[in-house]
């Protein structure tokens, strides 16, 4: 995780379907936590993936769920 002017950036890795184009996820607002979900479609090869996210919400939260992993958000560090 990387405060910028922008919000967060989180960098992570996740398994999902090879040939994923980065367009199709969703971000929502859930409370105080900020959920990011890619979609869960069976397919024959699957693909190890450096993701960067940049976060930029107000109100601030306190945690983030990437891809169904909660990661929580030190108020310092935002």
């Amino acid at each position: 995780m990387i405060a910028n002017i922008n919000g967060i950036r989180y960098e992570f890795n996740s398994c999902l379907n090879d040939g994923f184009d980065g367009k199709n996820y969703t971000v929502e607002r859930q409370g105080d936590s900020i959920v990011v979900a890619f979609p869960k479609v069976e397919a024959n090869k699957k693909a190890w993936y450096r993701l960067i996210l940049d976060v930029d919400a107000k109100p601030g939260y306190q945690h983030i769920i990437l891809d169904g992993r909660e990661v929580i958000v030190n108020v310092s560090d935002r």
